[in-house]
């Protein structure tokens, strides 16, 4: 989301506070063996 975290956050309390920043999320129907593409969320570390 564009926005610092602290270096030592550990990954599940990340995913925590993404999910706390995105509204209803809606379900995706997909199927075992498809492409996860639409399921990546992007670290990027400086």
């Amino acid at each position: 989301m564009g926005q610092s975290v602290i270096p030592t956050l550990e990954l599940y309390n990340l995913v925590y506070l993404w999910l706390q920043t995105v509204a209803t999320p809606e379900k995706v129907p997909t199927k075992i063996g498809s492409s996860a593409k639409d399921f990546v969320m992007v670290l990027t570390y400086a």
